[in-house]
């Protein structure tokens, strides 16, 4: 990694995800719950926010569809947040 401005350490950790699963599919698992406090959901879901990553990765997509796929979300974010920030706005 040379650049950390290119550099997108989550879309990284599903590309890896990602590659796994490709490589081996009959071996491959998520993680079951207990995770922390959760006794219900996928540890998978808890820390990407919800289950969408995960049934993406499932379905196959591309990590174009799914970087894709949060930035309206994220473009939102950033524009609430300018709000806050105290420094390099």
């Amino acid at each position: 990694m040379t650049d950390r401005e290119l550099f997108d350490p989550f879309l990284t950790y599903i590309a890896l995800i990602r590659a796994v699963l490709q490589l081996y599919p009959d071996r491959f698992e998520w993680r079951k719950p207990p995770y922390e406090y959760e006794h219900e959901k996928l540890p998978i879901d808890i820390l990407c926010g919800n289950s969408l990553v995960r049934e993406q990765i499932e379905a196959g997509q591309s990590l174009k569809e799914i970087k894709m796929s949060w930035q309206k979300d994220l473009t939102a974010f950033k524009k609430l947040r300018q709000r806050y920030l105290m420094y390099g706005r």
